[in-house]
């Protein structure tokens, strides 16, 4: 939970990939740099996944035929949340300053509820395609630290969607439902960056952009910041970029070079004006010194 009143040191948050269709674990962690985080100077968040929602395309229908995936969830107010997805999640408290305090919730454990005075935000990541066989809990925030497509489509994967504008309609069209379902949640936005496995996003940008309805507080961040409004009237501001390093593997979208590393650049078969080096990435795109900045989302 972001108290909005209250600052603490950065902490960063790291999704792991999920297989076989399960449901993500999210593990947050403190100073590091590493694929999938969302950074923030305050650390008082709180970070659960548990609820997943109704298919109703044609799209969603092949997705609801997997056996691994359950799309529906009951939700009962009067009832404590409970971790319904099959791996352990990290719960991180409003007093959480360290990893030592991070509490990890086991599958059917009840979650804790929101403290006063605190947004909630729902941090995921990685999905790649599996979007819907991920349980995503009810909060005030959400963010998604890319790689909604995968490099190489999954075997598994095509029979449901034909290509990744299919991926990336459907994944919007599953957060324009989870809003209509819960019309109290996420009253904050939803912010959505893409991975480095989000190539055709990266081709495409624009068409991707504008699957995205501001009007409905539906975010897809390039190396854009939004500021957000709580309600107790203190501004929450976030920055979204799509960064990762180059590693030599085939999934390039939106990656840059590392000095300690000069020897990649050579194997880099990227055209010369997708080839760039960090430092001079980063002083050009990112806030200079000076700005606001509470929450950086990168991949």
């Amino acid at each position: 939970n972001l108290n909005s009143s209250h600052r603490s040191p950065m902490s960063h948050r790291q999704t792991k990939k999920s297989k076989s269709c399960k449901p993500n674990r999210v593990d947050q962690m403190d100073r590091i740099t590493h694929h999938g985080q969302a950074h923030s100077n305050n650390t008082r968040c709180k970070w659960v996944v548990k609820t997943q929602v109704q298919p109703t395309t044609n799209i969603e229908q092949k997705d609801a035929e997997n056996p691994h995936c359950n799309n529906t969830h009951v939700h009962n107010t009067n009832t404590a949340e409970m971790n319904a997805s099959s791996t352990s999640i990290l719960y991180v408290g409003p007093d959480a300053k360290n990893k030592s305090q991070i509490i990890c919730i086991n599958p059917n454990q009840a979650i804790p509820s929101k403290p006063a005075e605190c947004i909630r935000i729902v941090c995921l990541g990685c999905t790649h395609e599996l979007h819907r066989c991920v349980f995503i809990p009810r909060g005030d925030m959400l963010i998604h630290c890319g790689d909604v497509c995968n490099w190489k489509r999954y075997s598994h994967t095509q029979h449901w969607y034909g290509c990744e504008d299919d991926i990336w309609r459907d994944f919007v069209q599953m957060l324009q439902q989870m809003k209509q379902t819960y019309a109290q949640d996420f009253k904050y936005g939803m912010y959505v960056i893409p991975g480095n496995h989000d190539m055709y996003a990266e081709r495409h940008t624009q068409q991707v952009q504008s699957l995205f309805d501001s009007k409905q507080n539906m975010h897809f961040l390039v190396n854009e910041s939004r500021t957000i409004q709580s309600s107790n009237r203190r501004s929450v501001v976030l920055f979204g970029s799509p960064i990762s390093f180059y590693r030599g593997k085939p999934s390039t979208g939106y990656q840059l070079h590392r000095e300690i590393f000069r020897d990649l650049w050579t194997y880099d078969r990227r055209a010369m004006d997708h080839k760039i080096w960090e430092k001079q990435f980063i002083q050009t795109r990112f806030p200079r010194g000076g700005a606001q900045l509470d929450i950086l989302m990168v991949h």
